[in-house]
């Protein structure tokens, strides 16, 4: 009886790692589609927006046009092959947060009050990609910018201790207004990707004033 015993045990126990093995793959997969869905969503509305400022552009038969497709393809090369990378420098997202100031900011020569200060963040550190682009899209979405006197965007990107990084966008706007309406992309979006990428490993925080918007993001990578 103890050999029979013995191999409907190992046997068992054969069955139950086998099938724990396979879910475990599959929640792998349901997290990598998720994550991907995510990244994917980013990209039509990016794109929406910015075609909309070059075709202001354009209108205007502005000779700043040639530039903001050049910077647009630049983008459009990183969202796309970016974006399929686990890991991307904060160099590159640092230039492509750049590249994408610089084309709204193309579209009127009045708007000034507009910073990123990078200079203390190691380039060389990896973290998901396109994973701060829609705290910024969000400020320019619905911030007043175009309120020369009092509009304003202040962006700060820093890192300490060669694993964490700490992120802040501060925009104004004129009446009190929800940041984010779009269901399923901006704020909404990003908070699932933090959740799937970096569970246990990040803090946001999102301060709301009568005027202002605070974003306060970190991460350990």
């Amino acid at each position: 009886m103890m050999p029979i015993i013995l191999a409907i045990f190992i046997s068992f126990l054969f069955y139950y790692f086998s099938e724990k093995k396979k879910r475990e793959k599959k929640e792998t997969l349901l997290v990598k589609a998720e994550k991907d869905f995510l990244i994917s969503q980013i990209n039509p509305h990016f794109l929406f927006n910015t075609l909309n400022n070059i075709y202001t552009l354009s209108l205007a038969s502005d000779n700043k046009s040639p530039k903001a497709i050049m910077q647009l393809s630049k983008m459009l090369d990183y969202s796309l092959y970016g974006s399929k990378k686990e890991k991307v420098s904060l160099k590159e997202e640092i230039q492509y947060i750049n590249n994408f100031i610089g084309l709204f900011k193309l579209k009127d020569d009045n708007i000034k009050s507009v910073s990123f200060n990078f200079s203390k963040a190691n380039n060389t550190l990896k973290i998901a990609p396109m994973l701060l682009i829609p705290f910024i899209e969000n400020a320019f979405k619905h911030g007043n910018i175009e309120d020369t006197k009092s509009g304003y965007i202040t962006i700060m990107l820093k890192t300490k201790l060669d694993n964490k990084v700490l992120f802040t966008v501060k925009n104004s706007y004129r009446t009190k207004k929800s940041v984010d309406n779009s269901s399923g992309i901006g704020i909404n979006n990003v908070k699932r990707r933090l959740e799937l990428l970096y569970f246990n490993k990040h803090t946001l925080s999102i301060e709301e004033s009568q005027n202002e918007y605070l974003i306060y993001l970190t991460l350990e990578i």
